[in-house]
């Protein structure tokens, strides 16, 4: 009678614990979701709680590239440092039907027509504690790895792939490393193409970093903005 009232206790421990979790995960989304139009306001930037056209835009690029479904969520827009941007939940399902959401993260994409670079994508190899944890897989047909040397910090946190190395490691000027691996917590995926940039934290951003994580994106942006601008021709002597 004991060990059955013993292993009742355990089972129910049990059950009481896993539902204390659920319950605090619900909570804790339902909290963050909330924080996201107060947020918006304060950055000067539109909120919705879902918008899925800015993905007609961008999803081309590997970083948006789900097998299954997908939607943006808490999406703020507008422009910053005269980049258009969009900070925003991914959400996605590697599954090819059905509509559970299985895996996100946040992101930030920022567009501006002047910037113009062949296709790469800096994929971070750190790995945040988080059960929101979504790490990219790369096919067969996905670009090539780039040796970025060895013993460098941009070498030690990120593998590069992309099919044009030299324009590209022309673009990762010693100041855009700096500024890429001097990101706090970073745990990055930085992606571009033509005129857009993707930064990604491979986790759910809280609202509270929204702030900083949107300046990290833009200084990024903006290094390959003025990394990619045409060298200026000098006065021709009279």
């Amino acid at each position: 009678m004991v060990d059955f009232l013993l292993d009742l206790l355990t089972y129910v421990g049990g059950f009481l614990f896993m539902a204390a979790i659920f319950a605090y995960a619900v909570w804790r989304a339902v909290r963050r979701d909330r924080e996201w139009p107060a947020v918006g306001r304060s950055l000067g930037l539109s909120y919705a709680a879902r918008d899925d056209a800015p993905l007609e835009r961008f999803g081309a690029l590997k970083i948006c590239d789900a097998v299954g479904p997908r939607n943006l969520s808490n999406v703020l827009s507008g422009t910053r440092g005269g980049f258009k941007v969009w900070l925003a939940d991914y959400k996605y399902s590697n599954r090819l039907t059905g509509t559970v959401q299985s895996s996100g993260f946040t992101l930030c994409v920022l567009q501006h027509d002047r910037l113009a670079v062949p296709h790469f994508f800096l994929k971070g190899r750190g790995r945040p504690r988080s059960m929101t944890l979504s790490p990219q897989l790369w096919r067969p047909e996905d670009d090539p790895v780039v040796p970025l040397g060895d013993g460098s910090p941009l070498a030690r946190g990120f593998d590069l792939r992309t099919g044009s190395a030299e324009a590209v490691m022309a673009l990762l000027t010693p100041a855009l490393r700096d500024l890429i691996c001097g990101v706090k917590e970073r745990y990055l995926d930085v992606e571009a193409k033509d005129d857009t940039v993707i930064v990604t934290r491979r986790s759910w951003l809280e609202p509270k970093e929204a702030a900083a994580f949107l300046d990290d994106a833009a200084a990024i942006a903006a290094g390959l903005l003025e990394a990619a601008r045409p060298p200026s021709r000098s006065a021709p002597d009279s």
